[in-house]
């Protein structure tokens, strides 16, 4: 009954882009990731040592194997691992290994663990970020973190964000599909979502003028990667992938492209 679907349930697409008159499609973005707005300033996320234990208590390949079934490519740094800048260190620095998540846990201010809230989105973009939740809740609750689902409008949830209201909140958010704009928007003072973390840091603030100023991409691969090594020492937010957009369209529609931002080109 539809002509175009933008965001099709990952278990369904590849069943459902074979039905007749119907076609499908996907592709990877460099600029799509699936983000855990962490609140730096609000309890428990303002002890580096707890936020380590849940970096190191999610289970990126299995969320992006079983729940996405492909259409995640897991990280838990700023950098999707298709992308030049990508740093495969900082990458391992918070990699899935319970043990070590345990460990950080216990030299936390929670070494019992902790309640949180989880804002997330009522409705699909690009994917659905409940199903990645569930499953989180289920992966933290073996290191005695309770994870409570709260569900918004994409309208209430963007603001919450914005003004720093969530003590933890997941979305798939959108950037250019370059190295800086999300580390920009998301952990540096004075940007539009600065208060969704809460962090400031003068060496990252530092490295992100000396990018700005540099043009030879073997030096900014160099500058990226220690960008990411910070962002994996203090984990201020956290990263499950960089995602696939995919969509469905019955036939009829012609010369339609994959959509990856918040418009479709029809």
């Amino acid at each position: 009954q539809v002509d175009i679907i933008s965001a099709p349930p990952p278990r369904e697409f590849n069943r459902l882009k074979t039905m007749p008159n119907v076609a499908g499609a996907s592709r990877p973005t460099l600029g799509g990731s699936l983000l855990m707005f962490t609140n730096n300033l609000k309890a428990p996320f303002d002890d580096v040592n707890f936020r380590k234990a849940l970096a190191c208590a999610t289970d990126r390949k299995t969320i992006a194997d079983k729940v996405y079934y492909g259409l995640l490519d897991p990280t838990g740094g700023l950098a999707p691992p298709r992308g030049w800048w990508y740093n495969p260190e900082a990458d391992k620095e918070i990699a899935f290994d319970l043990e070590r998540a345990k460990q950080f846990l216990a030299k936390s201010k929670y070494p019992n663990g902790a309640e949180i809230d989880i804002s997330i989105q009522a409705e699909p973009y690009l994917l659905d970020t409940k199903d990645a939740a569930i499953f989180l809740q289920a992966q933290l609750a073996k290191i005695g973190i309770k994870l409570n689902l709260k569900v918004y409008e994409f309208s209430v949830l963007i603001q919450q964000i914005a003004r720093g209201e969530h003590q933890m909140a997941m979305q798939v958010y959108m950037s250019p599909g370059e190295p800086t704009y999300t580390i920009a928007n998301t952990v540096m003072p004075g940007q539009f979502l600065s208060k969704s973390t809460g962090y400031d840091n003068a060496e990252l603030n530092a490295l992100m003028s000396a990018a700005f100023a540099e043009s030879d991409q073997a030096k900014l691969k160099d500058i990226y990667g220690k960008m990411q090594m910070i962002l994996a020492r203090d984990a201020p937010i956290g990263v499950l992938g960089f995602v696939h957009a995919s969509n469905l369209w019955r036939q009829g529609v012609q010369d339609f492209k994959v959509n990856q931002a918040l418009t479709m080109s029809v």
